[in-house]
């Protein structure tokens, strides 16, 4: 008996005879799958992530001695990160909006080679200690009482 037998008759474009699918979650038969550019395995995604694996590997490389402390990241630079705007984040991490979010919101830890950008970002120096920021010029008078 045919997976879709008294629900529906399931036709598509490549063949309009009742299908026999291969797979019960298919709704087009395998030669409409086949023709289709964007179901290509090398056409799917994943690519982006693929690249993304071997940059943080090649970074791994070439900072072997690189210590990942989470610590580090949450004592020193979480707390700075959430009065920043998610897009100065975003590009000093280089990451999508969402993972700026988790980052920010102490939900997600980013990669140790984004942590000297974000480092710079909330005011902190490459020794970790916070750098002061070049103060207006008094005139105005906005810190006087």
């Amino acid at each position: 008996m045919p997976v879709n037998a008294g629900l529906w008759p399931i036709t598509c474009g490549h063949n309009s005879e009742l299908l026999s699918l291969t797979n019960h979650c298919h709704v087009r038969c395998d030669g409409c799958i086949d023709a289709d550019t964007a179901q290509q395995p090398e056409s799917r995604g994943g690519t982006a992530i693929a690249a993304r694996k071997r940059a943080l590997t090649e970074w791994e490389q070439v900072n072997p001695d690189t210590v990942y402390d989470p610590e580090l990241f949450r004592r020193g630079i979480l707390p700075r990160l959430g009065t920043l705007p998610l897009a100065e984040i975003m590009e000093a991490a280089g990451c999508s909006k969402a993972s700026a979010s988790d980052y920010r919101r102490g939900k997600r830890t980013p990669h140790v080679s984004t942590w000297k950008a974000l480092a710079e970002l909330v005011g902190l120096g490459s020794d970790g200690k916070v750098s002061q920021p070049e103060l207006p010029p008094m005139s105005g008078g906005w810190l006087m009482a």
